[in-house]
């Protein structure tokens, strides 16, 4: 037996210690497979192939837990809040709750609301309305991850496109990006609000949906349930 042959033979073998208990039956129909597979080379790609899938199942059946899961409701719910902080800031502004205005500017750069007054008068109704739509998508994504179905992904994912949709639609309203500039034009420079913070909330959706979709793959929903 080929140097590559007994190699395919050992990636099937850890294949099968690392796939979940519950795709066992997959790792042992690999095995067979490979053993009607008279070339070394493309035995050895099944096997590799193998392998990569038993290392996603339980990368899956991790997300998949009951624990995980409930600690990516953390993010999930960070992501509403973003969704919904400057909405309901706007909301306060004209409804004159200047003590929710006080704890929600204490809350961003320079810890203070009176900056944001000339953007507060310049935003649209519907940017406000697409705010909390974008947050109801994203609580629904939550919900759909406790039942754990594939639907978290889409909504989560439409939930996000509707906030940048809105943001990038709100910069066309006339004065928004001169008034913009002068709220959030700091004199000094710092890190963590200047680039670590920025830097995260972008790459944190892009984790939340790969978490998402690690979490629900490979479910269905139960014949009559809604997904």
């Amino acid at each position: 037996m080929s140097v590559v042959r007994e190699l395919s033979r050992a990636l099937v073998s850890h294949a099968r210690m690392v796939m979940p208990e519950s795709r066992a039956f997959w790792t042992a129909g690999m095995a067979n497979e490979m053993a009607h597979i008279g070339d070394d080379g493309a035995a050895f790609r099944w096997a590799i192939g193998g392998v990569m899938t038993a290392y996603l199942e339980r990368v899956s059946a991790v997300f998949g837990s009951a624990p995980m899961r409930g600690l990516l409701m953390l993010p999930l719910l960070f992501e509403v809040m973003q969704a919904v902080f400057a909405q309901t800031m706007t909301l306060a502004w004209r409804m004159g709750a200047t003590g929710v205005l006080g704890v929600m500017g204490s809350q961003t750069p320079g810890d203070d609301y009176h900056r944001f007054i000339p953007l507060l008068q310049l935003v649209p109704n519907w940017y406000v309305v697409s705010g909390f739509v974008a947050g109801a998508l994203v609580l629904a994504s939550a919900v759909q991850l406790v039942r754990r179905r594939p639907s978290a992904v889409i909504f989560f994912i439409a939930g996000i496109v509707v906030g940048i949709v809105a943001e990038g639609l709100v910069h066309t309203v006339p004065g928004y990006n001169d008034a913009a500039r002068q709220v959030f034009q700091f004199k000094d420079v710092r890190t963590m609000r200047d680039l670590v913070i920025p830097i995260t909330a972008q790459l944190v959706p892009i984790f939340i949906a790969i978490s998402l979709w690690l979490a629900t793959r490979g479910t269905r929903p139960r014949v009559g349930a809604v997904s």
